[in-house]
């Protein structure tokens, strides 16, 4: 077990995968989850579970070094909010930091408390695919590319069971903030920069119950070195930007884990297109980048990606202070404020 002290917010599917990344990095010395049945739950792994902050034992709260929060989207500002009023001043939390309507307050949270360590639970900012894709773009100097990037499966049966809906960003909450993520990493001021075209659609789950904004989504910009990006997401199961050159299924059916997560960047004669883990029939944690010119492949590069192992290792490395911040909080609340103008385009 790992040195630092750590207790979770949360006892959901992130939570957990939080857990497996911590291993030997860190130690989970208790969880707050307010929900008795996932509170069991975290008693039957062998953590001390707690109902909320106000119950867990003075000696606990001496001992932890850092807070993990995996709650819901709406109570990520709140929570952060408490815990640095209560003087905790380390702080790992999932994306999206906040939901729009919270961005005032958390612009005003993150200056009052600008000494604190804060960081984002955002994957892809530590992506090997992404890593070789940069490379290469350089390699072959591609600098100026059209990039397509979506993010799919369908997420109907998760919601049927209880899984939290975003009200406020709908379908971009989830794995929108990782898209944006990983092309701003592709180059240089590859930040967003102007927006082009929006649109939300609602959900319709087999019981015929609509859900406003949560089926699939699409945003065009350009960034700030002037490529056009178009971010795709459908959490209904159809698949957006479908690939001939890897096998790929039009829709994912209900109930189905499959993931659909790719890049595509084009400029001139080159076309490279990266294809994030899982990858349907491969083994866990197997990515691959593809090379082509002129419409032939030249290169297929298969990588082990764990984003996530490596996107906390970093953050634990950054709270022990051997590295700088993977994902700091104001960059994090920009792809919020982005999103939120995104949304404003579309009315009430």
């Amino acid at each position: 077990m790992g040195s630092m002290r750590i207790i979770q917010v949360g006892n959901g599917n992130v939570a957990k995968m939080h857990r497996e990344c911590f291993a030997e990095k860190a130690t989970v010395i208790a969880v707050i989850e307010i929900n008795l049945v996932k509170r069991k739950q975290a008693e039957e792994e062998g953590f001390p579970a707690f109902s909320d902050i106000a119950s867990l034992p003075l000696g606990l709260l001496k001992e932890v070094d850092l807070w993990d929060i995996c709650v819901p989207d709406e109570s990520h500002y709140p929570m952060m909010k408490k815990l640095l009023q209560m003087g905790f001043e380390k702080i790992l939390v999932e994306k999206p930091i906040c939901q729009p309507s919270q961005i005032p307050e958390m612009r005003k949270l993150l200056k009052r408390f600008s000494n604190a360590k804060i960081c984002t639970e955002d994957t892809y900012a530590s992506s090997l695919v992404v890593e070789i894709i940069r490379k290469i773009c350089e390699k072959y100097q591609v600098f100026h590319p059209s990039i397509v990037m979506e993010q799919s499966k369908n997420r109907m049966q998760d919601i049927v069971n209880g899984r939290f809906i975003d009200e406020e960003l709908g379908v971009f909450a989830l794995e929108v903030p990782h898209s944006l993520t990983a092309i701003t990493a592709t180059g240089d001021k590859r930040s967003p920069a102007v927006i082009q075209n929006v649109s939300l659609e609602d959900m319709k789950l087999p019981s015929g119950k609509i859900l406003p904004r949560q089926g699939k989504g699409r945003i065009v910009y350009r960034t700030e070195d002037d490529c056009e990006v178009t971010i795709l997401s459908a959490m209904d199961g159809d698949i957006l930007h479908p690939l001939q050159e890897t096998y790929t299924p039009t829709t994912i059916p209900f109930g189905d884990p499959t993931r659909y997560r790719i890049m595509v960047l084009e400029d001139g004669p080159y076309k490279i297109i990266g294809q994030f883990e899982p990858i349907p029939g491969w083994p866990r944690y197997k990515g691959q980048v593809l090379i082509y010119k002129d419409g032939v492949m030249i290169n297929r590069i298969e990588v082990e990606d764990k984003p996530m192992n490596r996107h906390i290792a970093k953050a634990i490395r950054y709270f022990e202070g051997e590295e700088k911040n993977p994902a700091p909080p104001l960059e994090a609340l920009s792809l919020v404020i982005f999103l939120s103008e995104a949304i404003k385009r579309l009315g009430p």
